[in-house]
């Protein structure tokens, strides 16, 4: 006799929408309602019956069990394609914010129907394709793309790898999915439909190469003494320090610490600081780290923000898989969207209006009574300023 009532062997079809929570209310009811009638009309346009499916929705996702008379072959092949089409025809002549993109995974296995959606191993499975940083990866390459596909290496090996549908294996290129914080490792394979999967591998090699984890990049004047309270704040999520000409990197490996890192470490580091301190934070990408915290808008919003010396830019990336989530200490309602990321000032419910000046002048304490304080733009020191004198600029002297 069974001991679990209702397993069954299936396929499973997950669907999620990007970049959904950024949206305000009236555009999540659009996605929401577009989701749902991108999948129904795509289904229906290849003879597939949405009607049997057992679906588990929630807003900008669904998670479906497909009975075995729906043929997998066809959902992994025209389905997709139908989808495709859908969405480029729906998100023809919209700005990117009302895009509707979504990230699709598909595997195979057994499940059990649960008090609150469906259990089992192969479901868990399915959940880590969808949220894998590849899957993003691949439909981030290409603004213009409407979806990105991950099958498991079950599919792959049993629908596409047997020719039992139009596509060829090398139309999709095989990544590893590793969630160290969830315990989850295992191969896949990622498609992205009118992007040539040669540009998708070269994507992921590009990406593998990257510092493995969230990393942050911090610029200020006195590098030492930045290194020293970077080392004191971020010791408990084991983040590795490096000094890279007149500033310094952080690198959190591990992805169950991002949060504490953009929370607990943040606000410990902002405690410890004595001069202006401009943080940028990507994933595994230290060049946009380092261009976040060097951009224009960082610099203006922490001179409007007198009361303190640490402002935070992260990319959309790391808003959507970190801030966006919450934590202690991590409020998506603290930031604020500008080019090119979300801006933060810790210490701030909201961060001030940016200043309308192009740099922050950093001002050093008076050296003594004669002399004023040091003026600094762009990290540069550009002359001391003495009271009731002119100024020599480049040397510091009084004449």
């Amino acid at each position: 006799m069974s001991r679990t009532k209702g397993f069954r062997w299936n396929f499973f079809l997950a669907v999620d929408a990007s970049r959904y929570s950024q949206g305000d209310d009236q555009r999540q009811h659009a996605n929401q309602r577009a989701l749902l009638e991108a999948l129904n009309d795509a289904a229906e346009d290849v003879g597939l019956d949405r009607s049997c499916w057992e679906k588990q929705q929630a807003g900008d996702s669904e998670f479906a069990l497909l009975p075995n008379e729906e043929p997998a072959p066809l959902v992994v092949d025209e389905f997709v394609r139908a989808l495709d089409d859908w969405l480029e025809r729906y998100n023809d002549g919209r700005v990117p914010d009302a895009r509707l993109r979504l990230r699709v995974a598909m595997h195979h296995g057994g499940a059990t129907p649960a008090d609150n959606g469906f259990a089992g191993r192969e479901v868990v499975t399915t959940q880590r394709l969808l949220d894998s940083s590849e899957v993003r990866t691949a439909l981030d390459l290409d603004e213009d793309a409407n979806l990105s596909l991950i099958i498991s290496a079950r599919v792959f090996e049993a629908i596409v790898r047997q020719r039992h549908t139009s596509l060829r294996p090398e139309d999709f290129v095989q990544v590893h999915v590793r969630d160290q914080a969830k315990g989850f490792e295992g191969a896949a394979w990622v498609r992205v439909p009118r992007v040539a999967p040669e540009r998708l591998a070269r994507a992921f090699r590009e990406h593998s190469e990257a510092p493995r984890g969230l990393v942050l990049a911090a610029i200020a004047e006195d590098v030492d003494a930045l290194h020293e309270a970077v080392n004191l704040s971020f010791a408990s999520v084991q983040g590795q320090v490096d000094e890279i000409e007149d500033s310094i990197v952080i690198v959190v490996p591990n992805e169950s610490q991002y949060t504490k890192a953009l929370g607990v470490c943040l606000e410990q580091l902002r405690e410890l600081l004595d001069q202006p301190v401009y943080l940028g934070v990507a994933m595994r990408d230290t060049a946009q780290a380092l261009e976040l915290a060097d951009s224009d808008l960082t610099h203006r919003t922490l001179d409007a923000a007198h009361s303190s010396r640490l402002v935070v830019s992260v990319s959309e990336q790391v808003y959507q898989q970190v801030v966006s989530k919450g934590g202690r200490k991590v409020s998506p309602n603290s930031y604020v969207r500008g080019a090119g990321g979300w801006v933060r000032v810790p210490g701030y419910s909201m961060p001030p209006v940016a200043a309308t000046s192009p740099r922050r002048r950093h001002v050093d304490p008076p050296p003594s009574a004669q002399g004023g304080p040091h003026v600094y733009m762009n990290r540069a020191k550009v002359g001391t300023q003495v009271f009731g004198t002119m100024n020599q600029y480049g040397t510091g002297e009084a004449r």
